[in-house]
């Protein structure tokens, strides 16, 4: 209780993030659209020079209706991913010309480089419905490809994004009243997004990273930036600043997300969160183990978390990071450890480790 809050009040690392179900979260609200059913959805991944686990993503395509999905990888090394490719099997993904990518600093040109390739193709039929699903090397798909476009079609004009607490947004310097909402890069596009955020940034180069375009006259050096780039820079431009004093619990709207409050300990619950992942900044082992628990008690999240760890068939462990941060990484997954990922609102999950197989997943996770 007044620990985890004192915490959340006090953290400057990156919050833990991914619950579901809060918040009226995924409703689509203002830009909802009927539902469709001839859903296109594009993966866009983000990788260095592979991606692991080919086995599996086959297995997610097999058999899918023509034209109901694309796939795209931008590689830091792109000619390492052509030989890993080769080597693996892995037939699904298209790798995109490389531009500049590096953590952190810049991986908005990678995302704006997957999106521009993706724009570019011929969905049939013409004009229909699109869904952009932004994911890691290091992510997989927890449920079958038909699951999912059901999912995402329910409201085809509203995009998804898992919103920090707001003590994680990016105050204006000079108004404390103006702020920068700030939220996962592993989001959902809806088409008119897409467009917009292409639109709106220049074109990635391979030498340079991109500028960060002003948003209602004010420009990214204009705020306290206390994370990376891709988390802090997209959700404004394609939805403006959010103006609030801090006693305020009014709503601001925007279209097709739904409610968005200022509230640091309510606000980790904001968003439609399409992704199951768990990381968070380190404290100290008491202070981590608190945390957990909160979200093991209050959030899907963590309750999947939870069952991972209860399974004594299955081993997640959770390196703290150069960087002060607790990345949990899947590495062995056991029978109740599949179905609590199966079972969950999430589509797509991450961090399996690379280096580790998973019998069985595709059996469990793509069973219609």
């Amino acid at each position: 209780g007044a620990i985890v809050a004192a915490v959340w009040s006090l953290l400057r690392g990156r919050p833990a993030v991914g619950v579901a179900n809060a918040w009226r979260q995924c409703s689509g609200e203002g830009r909802v659209g009927a539902p469709v059913r001839d859903l296109h959805v594009h993966f866009l991944a983000m990788a260095i020079e592979d991606l692991p686990h080919a086995d599996i993503w086959n297995a997610f395509f097999a058999g899918a209706p023509s034209g109901s999905y694309s796939a795209w990888v931008h590689c830091k090394y792109p000619e390492k991913c052509q030989d890993n490719f080769a080597k693996s099997g892995s037939t699904a993904f298209t790798i995109v010309p490389a531009v500049f990518s590096e953590w952190c600093t810049d991986l908005l040109s990678p995302m704006l480089q997957l999106l521009r390739c993706a724009l570019a193709q011929q969905v049939f039929p013409p004009g229909a419905p699109a869904k952009f699903v932004f994911i890691s090397d290091l992510t997989l798909p927890l449920k079958p490809l038909s699951v999912i476009r059901a999912e995402l079609g329910k409201h085809p004009f509203a995009s998804d994004f898992c919103i920090f607490p707001s003590h994680e947004w990016f105050p204006l310097q000079t108004d404390n009243t103006t702020w920068r909402i700030t939220a996962s890069q592993w989001s959902v596009l809806a088409k008119e997004d897409a467009e917009t955020m292409v639109n709106v940034f220049p074109q990635p180069s391979p030498d340079n990273a991109v500028q960060v375009p002003k948003v209602e006259n004010t420009s990214w050096d204009d705020f306290e930036v206390s994370h990376c780039i891709d988390e802090g820079a997209v959700f404004s431009a394609l939805f403006g600043l959010f103006h609030t004093d801090k006693r305020a619990t009014t709503a601001n709207p925007y279209p097709g997300i739904g409610p968005v409050l200022f509230n640091s300990i309510d606000g980790i619950e904001q968003g439609c969160c399409r992704t199951w992942g768990f990381q968070m900044g380190h404290v100290s082992p008491e202070v981590d183990r608190q945390i957990v628990a909160h979200w093991e008690q209050t959030s899907q999240l963590g309750f999947v978390l939870k069952e991972l760890i209860a399974d004594s068939e299955s081993d997640i462990r959770a390196p703290v990071t150069n960087w002060n941060e607790i990345l949990y990484v899947v590495d062995k997954l056991g029978s109740a450890g599949l179905r609590a990922l199966r079972q969950s609102s999430f589509l797509v999950g991450r961090k399996f480790a690379a280096k580790s197989s998973f019998p069985g997943f595709a059996e469990v996770m793509f069973a219609e």
